[in-house]
């Protein structure tokens, strides 16, 4: 079982084919800053390096792959568990749905708690609070970010509060809060018991206080988006306005560019702004991604020809670099390269691929469902 070859002898189960446009929609719905790559095939699947080069080959599909582990289930051999990117089986166990962050991976367990496993499939956290069993934070998982997770505790019936834990299972800081984001750069955004918004530090000090009916969303690259109501606003992490401009829709910092959205005639169009709050590409993309790996994909309609479109790669300068291509969706590239899709035979089949930032292309592969 430790040995990859394993993988290639097994054929595709009939349950896990009903699934395969499921998977589609998985691969590309991610942004995981992953090494390997997974393309379905008709008999499982192949896994793929970032050169293009198949590192193994599966008998089943694969689930997305997080924290260097991917869930498989082999419904011929009747086993399920997870594997590693070389293929090899790091554990076999009932536990479905775990994704891994910081080397723990959020589980269900039978009293309806959530407990935490690691890499080995141990079950190694049973947190507590007040002497009550926590529960996952969200609908199937919750997740360690900067050495912190927030879970819930039920309140009553009917009310659940937000406490973070650090990875020993124990609180971090004795708060309770409405709800909670993640940790990043050192601070969460956070809903205090009186129904204002803030941030607070690893420690559960609080830094920042919003004005009353102002959100915020994660800081990224030092700065945050503040939520008035009909438009948003900059910080920086002493909570200072960083410029007077405001903002519809906008998206978080990568590459020292953050997306921003205008309407014009009923349309949202998109472009992108620095850490000045100065334009740097205009508004005129109807599609975008955020910036990763100094690039970012970038889509504009077709004129006179309704339903197609051109997507375009930019630099953070936004030189074009590749493209156009037409009515192709280009995700965000990570370690060099990006998952992308396009229509084919109608609307019910697609073809899915890779692209490096060269525009080398690997794992092509064509799905397709029932309406």
């Amino acid at each position: 079982m430790e040995n990859s070859e394993y993988f290639n002898e097994r054929p595709l189960g009939s349950e896990m084919k009903k699934i395969v446009f499921l998977l589609i929609l998985i691969f590309l719905s991610g942004s995981c800053n992953q090494e390997v790559y997974i393309v379905s095939t008709p008999k499982g699947c192949d896994v793929y390096n970032r050169k293009g080069k198949v590192v193994f080959s599966a008998g089943f599909d694969l689930l997305f792959f997080s924290d260097g582990l991917a869930e498989f289930d082999d419904t011929l051999n009747k086993i399920h568990g997870y594997i590693k990117e070389n293929g090899k089986i790091a554990f076999l166990s009932d536990y479905s749905g775990v994704a891994f962050s910081e080397g723990l991976g959020s589980v269900f367990l039978s009293d309806s708690s959530c407990g935490f496993i690691n890499k080995k499939g141990q079950l190694v956290l049973r947190p507590q609070y007040k002497g009550k069993s926590l529960i996952c934070q969200r609908p199937g998982s919750s997740y360690f970010h900067e050495g912190r997770a927030g879970m819930c505790f039920r309140v009553n019936d009917s009310t659940t509060q937000t406490v973070y834990i650090a990875k020993n299972g124990k609180v971090a800081f004795d708060k309770e809060f409405i709800g909670g984001g993640d940790f990043n750069e050192g601070l969460a955004s956070v809903w205090f018991l009186d129904s204002t918004h803030g941030y607070i530090d690893r420690r559960g000090h609080v830094k920042i206080m919003l004005p009353a009916g102002h959100c915020g969303d994660d800081f990224s690259e030092g700065l945050a988006w503040i939520d008035e109501g009909d438009s948003c606003y900059l910080i920086n992490k002493n909570g200072q306005t960083i410029c007077e401009k405001k903002f519809l829709r906008p998206w978080n910092f990568h590459n020292g560019r953050a997306e921003f959205k205008i309407e014009i005639d009923r349309n949202i169009f998109s472009g992108f702004i620095n850490r000045k709050c100065e334009t740097v590409i205009e508004p005129v993309y109807y599609q975008a991604f955020n910036f990763s790996d100094g690039l970012a994909t970038m889509s504009k309609r077709v004129k006179n020809k309704y339903g197609h479109f051109d997507t375009y790669v930019l630099d953070v300068n936004g030189n074009v670099v590749l493209g156009p291509y037409r009515n192709v969706v280009i995700r965000e590239f990570h370690n060099g390269v990006a998952p992308a899709q396009t229509r084919v035979l109608g609307d019910t089949c697609f073809k899915t691929f890779y692209i490096t930032k060269k525009g080398k292309i690997f794992g092509e592969a064509t799905h397709c469902y029932e309406d």
